[in-house]
Order: structure tokens, then sequence, then C-alpha cells
């Protein structure tokens, strides 16, 4: 009899703890809601990103390829004051590349949409991406009154061409004079910085294409300008360590100095150029 009453014990006990295991295991309503609600994906490709509660752009489209100066025209309700509101050009990283303002066109002081046009310039340099970004002119400085909208735009490269310098053996075949090195022309991003971006062309090294045509450097490969400035007409245009690195012969470090010397002078603020080594000058470049 206590063996029965045992067995029953038992086996009810075993029930009731699979029937608490099944309750804890089942997913708590607001954890299923929760996790569709993060399942959602919303359809990005379908939603217009050129126009929202308050604003719309007539004349941008998301992806679209810009260049300065940019014409604007939409339209708005509510954003401006004293009749325009402020317009911001980003890199990728969030950098402003330039900023101004659009205007209204017509009588601002309404609820209704008002049409607004405006032509913002801007510097992208070396940007390649960025975006738009449109701000709701908010005097009163609190950020509850705060509305903006961007627009991701392809930057339409600003190009320039710089001279760089090698020597040449068609041009020169026996190369009498290692100080006489010739120009071919590179095509870069347009920059402040052109000087350094011109000796980054020439680190380089040459193309297969001026190979074909026959210019040589003597410079050695993987150098790195470390920096340059100017200052009264001379730049100072400092290297790493490998310019250095089994270098020989009074013809090859006569080459790779005028190499250097003569890409940086093709600009009108270079009148002289020393070259250094983590700031080393005197024995450097040394035959």
């Amino acid at each position: 009899m206590k063996k029965n009453i045992l067995i029953v014990v038992l086996v009810v006990f075993v029930l009731a703890l699979g029937a608490w295991i099944i309750y804890l295991s089942r997913p708590d309503v607001d954890d299923i809601e929760n996790s569709e609600g993060q399942n959602e994906v919303p359809d990005i490709q379908n939603q217009d990103n050129t126009e929202q509660e308050n604003l719309r752009v007539n004349n941008l489209q998301a992806g679209d390829t810009v260049s300065s100066p940019l014409g604007l025209s939409g339209e708005a309700a509510g954003w401006y004051f004293e009749g325009s509101f402020p317009v911001r050009v980003e890199d990728k990283d969030g950098q402003t590349l330039g900023q101004g303002f659009v205007t209204a066109q017509d009588d601002w002081m309404t609820s209704d949409f008002v049409p607004f046009e405006g032509t913002i310039t801007f510097a992208s340099g070396e940007a390649t991406q960025g975006r738009i970004v449109f701000m709701k002119d908010n005097p009163s400085g609190l950020p509850e009154n705060d509305e903006s909208m961007a627009i991701p735009v392809q930057f339409e490269q600003d190009l320039m061409e710089v001279k760089i310098f090698f020597n040449n053996n068609t041009i020169d075949p026996d190369m009498l004079d290692c100080n006489r090195v010739y120009a071919t022309t590179r095509t870069i991003p347009r920059t402040q910085t052109v000087g350094a971006a011109a000796i980054r062309e020439l680190l380089r090294g040459i193309s297969m294409e001026e190979e074909s045509q026959g210019f040589a450097t003597q410079i050695p490969s993987g150098v790195q300008l470390q920096s340059l400035h100017i200052e009264n007409g001379t730049a100072y245009a400092d290297f790493h360590p490998a310019l250095d690195f089994q270098v020989g012969g009074s013809c090859r470090v006569s080459a790779i100095r005028s190499q250097i010397t003569e890409t940086l002078k093709q600009f009108p603020t270079v009148d002289n150029v020393i070259i250094s080594i983590n700031g080393e000058t005197e024995t450097i470049l040394q035959p």
C-alpha cells in the first residue's frame, strides 16, 4: 500500500515538474511583440527620402552625383524664419564641406507649403560620397523644435593636373646629366595641399604607359612623405628612411634629389627645396 502511494506521489511530482518547465520555457507575450517588431525590415527602397511631412525637394534624388555650385529647389511648410532656412553639405563622415541658405519664393508666414530656391557652394576635395542636409530654421534653439532631412549623394570629382618628374631614357638615352628629369602629367582630385599630393604621386612610381614612353624613377619603392611645409619660398620635405635605404652612386642620388626638387618647384610658391629624413638633412642621400 505504501509502495503504491509512493508511486502515485512520484508520478504527480514528475507531471508537476514537467508542467512547470513548459510554463517557464513559454515566451512572454511582450517578448513576442518586441521580437516581431525587431524582425520587421522597412522597405527602404520604396521610401522617398527627398520629402517628409513638411519638406519636399524637387531637383535632387538619393544617389545623384552633384557638384558645386549646387542649385536646389522645392517647397517647405513651417521651416522658414525670416524667409529662409539653412542647408549643409557633408562628407560621409559628417564633416561640413559647405553651407548656405535656400530662400522662400513667396510669403513664408503661412502654414502652407511655400516654394524655395537656393544655391550652395562647397569644396568636396577628395570626398566621393556625402549628403545634403536640409535644416529647419529654429530661432527658439529648443531641441524639440529641430527638424532636418538628409539626402545621400555622390560628389563629382573636381580634378586638377600636376607635373611629376622622372628620368627618361628615350629622351635622354645616355643620361649624361643625372640631374636632368622630365615631366609627365597626372590628374588628381583638386586639393589645397597640392604639393604633398604631387609628391605622393611621384612616390607611387611610374605607370605602365609612362614606362612605355621611357620614363623611369630612381626613388626606391615604399618611400612615404612624412611632412611638407612651405615657408618663405622654401619647401621642407621630410621622408621615411626608405628614401635613403641602399641608395648608392652619385648619379642615382642626384636623380632622386632632382625628381623631388623639380616636382615641388613647379609651384609658384616654391623657389628652393630642402629634403630631410626624420628631420636629418646633412648625412642623407650621400653617394
